[in-house]
């Protein structure tokens, strides 16, 4: 595996430092263009937020278990 190195990007005559990844608009960007890490930032937030409202009537016996299924 040959490592190249990164540029040197410039705006202004200040240099831009190079990141792994970003996040903008919570979209995660990285530099070798693959959406794991954003994917994975959106379940774990789905999960959160389904876990948060487990109080709320999807423990038992606040639904039936086609519901719950249906929800996940």
């Amino acid at each position: 595996m040959v490592v190249r190195p990164r540029p040197l990007w410039y705006l202004k005559n200040k240099r831009i430092q190079n990141v792994e990844d970003m996040d903008i608009l919570s979209v995660t960007f990285n530099n070798n263009v693959k959406y794991n890490d954003y994917v994975s930032t959106r379940i774990q937030k789905a999960k959160r937020s389904m876990f948060s409202i487990s109080n709320i009537g999807m423990s038992y016996p606040g639904l039936n278990t086609k519901s719950k299924v249906h929800l996940y």
